[in-house]
Parts: C-alpha cells; sequence; structure tokens
C-alpha cells in the first residue's frame, strides 16, 4: 500500500531498513530471553534471509526493474519467517527444559 502515497525506491529502503532491525533485535531476544542455540540459528539465519530479499528488491527498485511478483515473494517469505521463528523458539525451549 505504500507505495500509493511513496516512491518504490522510497518504499523498498524502508522495507530494507525495517529487516535489518528486526533481525538485530531477532537476535537479541535470545539472550535476553534465555534462549539456545537452535533459536539463535534460527533467528539469524532466517533474519540473513530475509534481509538479503530485501535488499534485492531494494537494488531492483533502485534500477527500475522491481516486481510485483519479487515484492510479493517477499511479502510470502515473512510469514514463513515469523512462523518458523516462533515454532523454533517454541522448540528450544521444550528441548532444552526437558
Amino acid at each position: 500500500m505504500m507505495p500509493v502515497v511513496a516512491s518504490l525506491r522510497r518504499t523498498t529502503l524502508e522495507i530494507l531498513v525495517y529487516s535489518v532491525i528486526m533481525w538485530a533485535v531477532t537476535v537479541l531476544v535470545g539472550p535476553v530471553a534465555h534462549l539456545g542455540w537452535i533459536y539463535a540459528i534460527t533467528a539469524l539465519v532466517l533474519g540473513g534471509l530475509f534481509a538479503f530479499y530485501a535488499l534485492r528488491l531494494y537494488r531492483h527498485a533502485r534500477n527500475d526493474r522491481a516486481d510485483v511478483a519479487e515484492a510479493m515473494r517477499l511479502f510470502h517469505f515473512s510469514i514463513t519467517y515469523l512462523t518458523a521463528l516462533f515454532v523454533l523458539m517454541a522448540v528450544d525451549v521444550l528441548v532444552r527444559h526437558h
């Protein structure tokens, strides 16, 4: 919805910035919540993938090559990302406490 009121370049830049911030916060949740290596690896890898896809979308928008399909793939990955992160957070807790 944002490209309606802002340029595609600006929108993808904000997606990239917020993705990197989200990646950092999810990594920091591990030590704060006393989570183990399962969560830490998941947060690092999935967050890195998310940031990579956001960077690729931004680069394509900057070169006027971005398309709706690529943006939708990032959106769909965001749903998978959150689901996997929460599931593996629970797995981490269950494995370490049982």
